[in-house]
């Protein structure tokens, strides 16, 4: 556990991403590193951390305008009445990290969206195979938009499914008649997916789409 020093991107900040939490405490910002699996400093963890610190540098690097923007957005998230309005930074954050997880490479959007995401009407069929996952497309993507795909191996077929403990196999630009094939260890598998619009980072809910059994 770390604290962060006070800064225009940790000041306020709460809630998590990934793997990392962030809570508030009269000695300020602490930052909480949450290990997903075995290995902490896994290659696909190390990337998550670089996405973050990524949004970091670029949240601190705004300009007042920029930023101004970004907290009007978010206030504009909170639905009014009594739900609380997320924290501007937190927003950015969680849609430039995911931009960047569409876009690898990409320049992340100083502003942010004109227009809200609706989602996109995908549909698949689950399969698998000899060490395989198996995604068959029967509707595919709109333009601009990605579909990511999750999975969560379970213990057992009967076993409950977490939210939280879904992991990214990529994301894909679905076409109708497509069959997305993703190698995994022998088991039973809860799959889901997420609709992202590749230039925003808006996304839609994760969509659970059933459990398949894959043979090893």
């Amino acid at each position: 556990m770390a604290t962060v020093k006070a800064s225009v991107f940790a000041d306020g900040m709460r809630g998590s991403l990934g793997n990392i939490a962030l809570r508030q405490t009269r000695g300020g910002t602490q930052m909480l590193v949450r290990n997903i699996g075995r290995d902490a400093r896994s290659p696909a963890q190390i990337v998550v951390r670089e996405r973050m610190g990524q949004a970091a540098r670029i949240w601190k690097n705004m300009t007042l305008e920029q930023a101004t923007l970004w907290r009007e957005y978010a206030k504009g998230l909170g639905g009014g009445g009594l739900k609380e309005a997320p924290v501007a930074c937190n927003v950015f954050a969680s849609l430039a990290t995911r931009f960047l997880a569409v876009n690898p490479g990409g320049v992340v959007p100083l502003q942010p969206p004109v227009s809200p995401f609706f989602g996109d009407a995908v549909r698949v069929v689950l399969g698998s195979g000899n060490g395989v996952l198996t995604v068959q497309v029967l509707q595919g993507n709109s333009d601009g938009v990605v579909t990511e795909v999750l999975i969560q191996k379970l213990a057992s077929v009967h076993r409950s499914t977490y939210l939280e403990k879904y992991r990214s196999k990529g994301f894909f630009d679905l076409n109708v008649g497509q069959m997305v094939s993703l190698p995994v260890s022998a088991g039973f598998y809860s799959v889901a997916i997420r609709v992202v619009e590749a230039g925003t980072g808006q996304s839609g809910a994760v969509v659970e789409l059933g459990r398949v059994v894959v043979s090893g």
